[in-house]
């Protein structure tokens, strides 16, 4: 369930990331362009190598602000398992199951 909840978060702040970067760049190129284009794409929307680095550094920084979300989920999520009591969720196999069974030990 969490990857199903965290990947539309990830990638809406990567569109919203880099819509905001591309803006804030002045590239030329409209923002909405750059995210159909998609990274692999970008020398296809200018030839003129400082446009190519400036969009290259928008997804760049894009990228950098989901490593951040995903930094933040961790430092939410630590403390949680760590602090959960482990359990050994392993069936007991046949042999101990009669012993237990036949030491009277009943688990209710």
């Amino acid at each position: 369930m969490g990857s199903a909840v965290t990947i539309p978060i990830g990638q809406t702040i990567l569109v919203s990331s880099l819509t905001s970067e591309v803006s804030k760049r002045s590239v030329g190129i409209p923002a909405q362009n750059v995210v159909h284009a998609g990274a692999t794409n970008l020398n296809r929307l200018s030839a003129d190598p400082s446009t190519l680095r400036a969009l290259q550094a928008s997804y760049s920084q894009a990228v950098t602000n989901i490593l951040y979300f995903s930094l933040g989920v961790l430092v939410f999520a630590l403390p949680f398992a760590v602090l959960m009591e482990w359990k050994s969720v392993k069936s007991l196999s046949g042999e101990h199951a009669a012993i237990i069974e036949h030491e009277g030990v009943h688990s209710d």
